[in-house]
């Protein structure tokens, strides 16, 4: 494009200070009707501006709006373009403790956290070590699940293949609220399943000892989710990937406002997933839905709405059973000792209610509710941790002693939060100060329970953990004058295992299902 004669292109780019760039900024020129609108880089062009001297005016919301002037044509220089690039200052006042709003910068980079001080505060100002990811460096790599991305953040390793980590030393596990959050509030999770990244706007780590701010923390450090917000402009984007052992993932991420006014944002996030997985009998199903709204009363009052519903449904993954000579590769990674008639089904809830109330200049109210549960079905054949007995006494290193469990478990946990804020200063000095009160509390339904099957058959009827030789004639015995266990010992010789088995020929116990909170 070339200007007309007497006429300027004014090119630019927006960005934060820290030099990230602000996407959909609004770029005008007072006493002219020129408007346009930045671009998702922060890149704009204002085309055909006439010679003379203006006010050039960059807006953003949640940024201080900045003012230039410009003067076209006053000197002698032939160029028709002209190249201006503006950095604007976040508006803290009008960032709630909690978020809200979506995170509309689009770089691997993050300046704020809400979760180290309970507010909006700027990383090098917290006391504290935060690790993050953002959800373009998500894109960058393909990652799918928490799992993928910690990697990235020191201090935190995989404690196992579960959705289990170890920060700083010591372990931090989904299914233990002390050490798992979710937009900064206190949430249970599943232990056997990896966490999805389908709604997660960034991954924050909090290392190091945060009981000070989260009460009964775990000592390493807490993981938190934030989940994506509404933002004020529309987007939408869907992805479809496919791959190895018949996998199946399907995204999609829709934004915007609901009315012409922009004080009703929403935003829909869904995933699904299908995969029959590298491991034997170990595919998974698994989708979830997230819907968020955000209604803003006034610029001094906002309500926020976040709901998470995931469920899955696949088998638990126990391991690798190996000979008893110890040799690592002496089955294939492949195996597992799941039967074909297990299942794992779970279901999480999460439901968050946010209000945010500018009470004055400076002094900010917020209030947040988190329910959450999670529901777990189980049905099991897992190694019992042991080889079967032979009639002396001794291990047979190619037979693994079994066990299987039935289990039922609900948990119900809610989470309250009131704060008020109050930014002030004396002279020089900035001051934030902040009183607040939080309540979490879990429970466990009377409906958990489970039931287990394992260990010899005796001939009264019963069953024992152990073998005892020196006692066989107590023991119901096979052919070959072997102990019979009360779940098939798995042969690590054939995958007879795998096949459906009859659970209904086991002798079962009951068992008191303990909370893991």
């Amino acid at each position: 494009h070339s200007p007309r004669p007497g006429h300027y292109d004014l090119r630019g780019q927006i960005t934060d200070i820290y030099g990230s760039p602000i996407p959909e900024t609004i770029i005008s020129i007072k006493g002219l009707p020129m408007k346009v609108q930045g671009g998702r880089s922060g890149f704009f062009l204002l085309p055909d501006v006439p010679r003379g001297q203006y006010v050039l005016v960059v807006y953003a919301l949640g940024y201080h709006p900045q003012e230039r002037i410009i003067s076209l044509g006053q000197d002698a220089r032939p160029e028709q373009h002209q190249h201006i690039d503006f950095a604007l200052k976040e508006r803290e006042d009008l960032l709630p403790t909690v978020d809200v709003l979506g995170r509309r910068a689009e770089s691997n980079k993050n300046n704020l956290s809400f979760v180290g001080t309970k507010t909006a505060t700027a990383l090098k100002d917290v006391p504290q070590s935060i690790g993050y990811v953002t959800k373009e460096l998500v894109l960058d790599q393909g990652a799918t699940t928490v799992n993928d991305v910690v990697r990235n953040i020191s201090g935190i390793h995989q404690y196992s293949f579960y959705n289990d980590f170890s920060i700083r030393g010591f372990r931090a596990t989904g299914n233990r609220n002390s050490g798992n959050l979710i937009n900064g509030m206190r949430t249970q999770t599943s232990l056997w399943r990896q966490s999805s990244l389908a709604n997660i706007e960034r991954v924050e780590v909090i290392k190091g000892p945060s009981s000070a701010l989260f009460g009964n923390a775990a000592p390493g450090g807490v993981i938190n989710r934030v989940t994506k917000k509404p933002l004020e402009v529309q987007r939408r984007s869907l992805s479809l990937t496919t791959g190895s052992w018949h996998t199946l993932r399907a995204y999609s991420d829709f934004t915007g406002p609901l009315n012409s006014r922009k004080s009703l944002l929403y935003r829909l996030n869904l995933g699904y997933e299908d995969t029959d997985g590298f491991r034997d009998l170990q595919g998974l199903t698994s989708y979830i839905v997230a819907p968020s709204l955000t209604y803003r009363l006034s610029e001094r009052t906002q309500l926020g709405m976040d709901l998470v519903y995931s469920a899955s449904s696949g088998k638990l993954d126990r391991g690798l059973a190996i000979f008893g000579d110890g040799a690592l590769d002496s089955r294939p990674i492949s195996a597992t000792q799941s039967a074909a008639n297990d299942y794992l089904r779970e279901r999480m809830t999460n439901l968050t209610f946010s209000l945010s109330h500018q009470l004055a200049p400076g002094l900010l109210f917020s209030s947040t509710y988190l329910y959450s549960s999670y529901d777990e079905d189980l049905r099991e054949h897992s190694q019992d941790n042991a080889f079967a007995k032979k009639a002396d006494g001794s291990d047979d290193p190619s037979r693994v002693l079994m066990r299987v469990t039935q289990r039922l478990r609900s948990f119900r946990n809610n989470s309250f939060n009131n704060y008020l804020t109050w930014d002030t200063h004396t002279g020089e000095l900035r001051h934030k100060l902040l009183l607040g009160y939080d309540y979490f509390s879990t429970d466990m339904l009377p409906s958990s329970s489970y039931i287990e099957a394992g260990g010899y058959l005796l001939k009264n009827g019963g069953t024992t953990k152990s073998y005892n030789a020196k006692k066989a004639a107590d023991y119901l015995l096979d052919k070959d004058g072997n102990p019979r266990t009360n779940v098939p010992a798995f042969d690590l010789n054939t995958n007879s295992g795998n096949q459906y088995q009859d659970i209904s020929k086991y002798l079962y116990e009951s068992k008191t299902v303990k909370p893991t909170t």
